[in-house]
């Protein structure tokens, strides 16, 4: 049963308190009214209402622990909260959910304080991977130390520096401890992957193949080129149950992604087949849109990565403005949207964004071998040279060229 009580009131007849039987004189003490009945209370133990609590006011704009963003409704700000990693509109809770995971939790910080949000305090503590702890040991400039700590922190992803930033480097900096990894790579440059493996990760063993028979083993590093991939890999059903669990744990790295862009090559389905395999894959190229957007929609399908950018090839065509007519598609110039999407799943750095980071000059020795032929010419032409520099006139830059080629 509830109780009711009122107003307090003087006593005006004499009685004993109701809470603990002391006499109570008219007028001492107070009297309520509970249920009714009047009750009499002495000075000491009339009972006093609890105060209403009070409610903490909802923030009208903060991002919560569990990935909800509350913000009133702003359309200038929509483009923002769509190109937060994962966002996706939920319309039980009326409200966007994004991805509040590790890999993910530096861009969603990033576009959080854009929006002006309140950031719940879980989220301001990011972890820096162990991969990352030891690229700062060996050396790494601060942007590649950056871009190893992304890598390490997320399944599916595109690295995307300009030519020339390492992310060779970074890639195999960026393999955890035993790890199991597959390198596909143009024919030429698989000798400067066994090279780059050697310097960065003495720990792993570097491997050129040619083909892939069998799933590398812990701490082995197996690199192939394109033209070497398995033709089963075009039909991930054909291969045996027990043989795809045995990829689970690897990571694909697919260097010169761009060599995938059109996806319905063979080399695109044998590489998009390996992907699937394939628990984690990295994507590394310096030129992530080429020509015409279909070839980046070819880069990300093969790489698994379109649906968390695009979602889909008609929303992708509506970013792009593209038109569709008796011959083929026309495509316009790129909605806004379009990059802060990209940078859900893809890093890319330009040589003048990280100049700071960058010393003055780098001296490489490159070692070639010679043959007779070649040696006696060079031979001929440094005995010139020589007489020439001491003269103070350089060399002729033909013949420069035409040696260092």
């Amino acid at each position: 049963m509830s109780t009711t009580l009122e107003t307090k009131r003087t006593n005006q007849y004499p009685g004993r308190c109701a809470k603990c039987g002391a006499w109570v004189d008219v007028g001492d003490g107070e009297i309520r009214r509970d249920n009714g009945r009047w009750l009499t209370y002495c000075d000491e133990h009339f009972p006093v209402a609890a105060p209403a609590p009070t409610l903490q006011p909802t923030p009208t704009r903060c991002l919560t622990a569990d990935g909800r963003v509350i913000t009133p409704h702003e359309p200038d700000s929509l483009g923002t909260i769509r190109a937060m990693p994962g966002a996706r509109w939920d319309k039980v809770a009326w409200c966007w959910r994004v991805s509040t995971d590790l890999g993910d939790r530096a861009r969603l910080l990033e576009l959080a304080d854009r929006l002006g949000l309140t950031v719940a305090p879980e989220l301001w503590h990011v972890e820096q991977s162990q991969q990352a702890e030891h690229a700062h040991r060996v050396g790494l400039y601060p942007f590649q130390v950056t871009g190893v700590d992304w890598l390490a922190k997320r399944q599916r992803a595109l690295l995307a520096d300009e030519m020339g930033l390492g992310k060779t480097a970074e890639a195999l900096v960026a393999l955890p401890e035993y790890a199991k990894a597959v390198v596909v790579a143009p024919k030429i440059a698989l000798p400067v992957w066994d090279r780059e493996c050697r310097k960065w990760r003495p720990d792993l063993t570097s491997v050129i193949v040619r083909g892939l028979a069998q799933p590398p083993k812990p701490g082995t590093v197996l690199i192939t080129n394109y033209e070497m991939l398995p033709v089963d890999l075009e039909d991930i059903e054909s291969i045996p149950l027990e043989h795809r669990d045995c990829w689970r744990d690897c990571i694909l790295i697919v260097d010169e992604a761009h060599y995938v862009k059109r996806r319905t090559t063979k080399r695109a389905r044998r590489v998009a087949g390996l992907a699937e395999l394939c628990g984690r894959t990295w994507g590394l190229t310096g030129t992530p849109l080429l020509n015409r957007p279909p070839d980046l929609w070819g880069v990300l399908s093969v790489l698994g990565l379109r649906q968390e950018v695009f979602r889909s090839w008609s929303h992708f065509t509506e970013l792009f403005h593209a038109e569709r007519d008796l011959y083929g598609w026309t495509w316009g110039d790129p909605d806004p949207l379009v990059p802060e999407l990209l940078r859900r799943v893809m890093l890319r750095r330009r040589r003048q964004e990280v100049l700071p980071d960058l010393p003055a000059k780098t001296y490489t020795t490159v070692v070639c071998d010679c043959n007779g032929q070649l040696k006696k010419r060079l031979d001929g032409l440094w005995a010139r040279w020589r007489v020439d520099l001491k003269a103070g006139v350089l060399p002729p830059f033909e013949q420069m060229a035409s040696v260092r080629a």
